[in-house]
């Protein structure tokens, strides 16, 4: 009985670990401006279902650098947050099509119908690059 347990652990562990691959896992890469201003070196991109409805949410903090790319969205939510962002709406074209600046938790956005992905930034990041509409982003 023993032995028919730790079969099926094991075949459990390898059969959740390869559902994590298929789903895609999470992403490591940098966004930077069309300038060569640097928005983020420390980021993720959220691709699937799971990914896109946690986002940020239960973290403690949101370092400087840090960034999640969130694809497909149109519109973002902050329940579960306990840090403001800024959020950024780019196109499918990686134009910057709306801007919102120190999103508060507990918030829903509006609906940007224009936007193919939403980039999450720390609080501040906008004004402090002087990200504008029609930017253009790079996906590194």
């Amino acid at each position: 009985m023993r032995l028919k347990n730790i079969i099926f652990t094991k075949r459990y562990r390898v059969w959740t670990h390869r559902i994590f691959q298929l789903r895609g896992g999470f992403k490591r890469m940098q966004i930077v401006m069309g300038n060569g201003t640097l928005l983020g070196n420390n980021g993720n991109i959220a691709g699937n279902f799971f990914q896109r409805l946690k986002g940020l949410a239960f973290r403690n903090d949101f370092a400087p650098g840090e960034f999640l790319l969130i694809k497909p969205c149109k519109i973002i939510h902050t329940f579960g947050l306990r840090f403001s962002i800024d959020v950024v709406f780019i196109s499918s074209q990686k134009k910057v099509v709306a801007l919102i600046g120190s999103l508060r938790p507990n918030r829903i956005s509006p609906l940007v119908p224009e936007a193919a992905s939403v980039l999450e930034l720390p609080g501040g990041t906008i004004t402090k690059t002087g990200l504008k509409k029609g930017d253009l982003i790079c996906i590194i």
